[in-house]
């Protein structure tokens, strides 16, 4: 589903990707650990075609959906529409408010549905991105540090709902962080990468 084959990107002189290949196992959770300002995003976004690359083949069969560090929902619309913005061009109506209702209630915020994200913690904007990416159809699932930002306490509760949901609804995973013990409690593969260019 997910291959690289002979990536080249250099960046101002900068060659953060050379010759470099890596194969992704299908429905099975990858970590990409690597340090901070390394190029993990710009991986991510080289596998999800977002980040143009100088040489090379990006092979990606399949819908994706992102979950970023950042909650990334938008502040004028309510939690429920936050959701029900990314299945309406693809569901009806009916169907629509069915899966968006069924991820609130796994989130735990389903009696708030119509609240502004501004009346919500930050642990809680993370849960409701978290039921957007599950919500839409995608195969392929990347995650972008998407726990770092939040205290431990919480973090160890968003990555067992995480679990959860995935459970429920079997997808590719890649993640990438800095964090070996995140990488352990969750992944099945663990690739490290270092250098420049980056290497596994």
């Amino acid at each position: 589903m997910i291959e690289l084959k002979e990536i080249n990107l250099k960046f101002s002189q900068k060659e953060l990707f050379k010759n470099f290949s890596l194969k992704i196992e299908d429905n099975k959770i990858t970590a990409l650990i690597a340090p901070s300002g390394s190029g993990k995003t710009t991986l991510l976004n080289i596998i999800s075609k977002l980040q143009k690359i100088d040489s090379g083949q990006v092979i990606l069969k399949g819908e994706f959906a992102y979950l970023f560090q950042e909650p990334r929902i938008l502040p004028w619309l309510t939690i429920k529409k936050n959701i029900q913005i990314i299945l309406e061009n693809i569901y009806s109506k009916e169907d629509v408010n069915i899966l968006t209702e069924k991820y609130l209630k796994k989130i735990g915020l389903i009696e708030r549905k119509n609240d502004y994200p501004g009346k919500l913690s930050g642990g809680e904007k993370q849960r409701v991105a978290m039921a957007r990416a599950f919500a839409y159809p995608a195969e392929i699932l990347l995650l972008d540090e998407a726990f770092q930002s939040q205290d431990l306490k919480l973090r160890i509760k968003l990555m067992e709902l995480f679990e959860e949901l995935l459970l429920e609804n079997s997808r590719t995973v890649i993640m990438v962080t800095h964090d070996i013990r995140e990488a352990f409690a969750l992944a099945d593969n663990i690739l490290v990468l270092s250098g420049s260019p980056l290497k596994i």
